[in-house]
């Protein structure tokens, strides 16, 4: 048996409102926690609900981690290369990955 991958229709505004709820406990008082995605502004898309909220969760928790003070907030927007894709990103104002690191993680 390996992982099942549901096709769905995925509200990501919903998904994205659900985990900035969740983790909002977890940030600390000089951060705020945003979800910057709006249903009107992006479309439904085909996914697996439980597997997207927890990658939102996943990569909102590390920014969290490394967010003392400033923002955290996450991104959706069609890809312009592509229409049919959607790019979901977590943008924060922690202290990132040090370049001479970055080849570590990617």
């Amino acid at each position: 048996g390996g992982i099942v991958v549901k096709q769905e229709e995925v509200n990501l505004a919903d998904v994205s409102e659900e985990v900035c709820q969740i983790l909002a406990p977890l940030v600390q008082r000089r951060t705020v926690l945003k979800s910057q995605i709006r249903g009107n502004q992006c479309p439904r898309i085909l996914g697996d609900t439980m597997r997207i909220h927890q990658i939102l969760t996943n990569l909102v928790s590390n920014a969290i981690k490394f967010t003392a003070r400033g923002s955290i907030q996450i991104h959706a927007d069609v890809d312009k290369d592509n229409p049919s894709m959607v790019l979901v990103r977590v943008v924060d104002t922690g202290a990132g990955i040090p370049e001479a690191k970055l080849a570590e993680v990617w």
